[in-house]
């Protein structure tokens, strides 16, 4: 899985997944939602509260 952390130029965290670049849109108590960075692109993907595991795909 070719998934890796950086971080924007205002220090948020962007997750690179696929090619494609996420941006934090929400926390759960058990995982968290990342939204596609890209403005037209509508996908979005949740990984585990550590961040080492994808939940749900885009």
């Amino acid at each position: 899985m070719d998934m890796y952390f950086t971080t924007t130029n205002r220090n948020a965290l962007v997750l690179n997944y696929k090619g494609f670049q996420y941006t934090l849109k929400r926390e759960h108590k058990d995982s968290n939602e990342w939204r596609c960075r890209t403005r037209p692109c509508t996908t979005s993907l949740s990984l585990n509260r550590d961040s080492k595991s994808i939940i749900r795909e885009p």
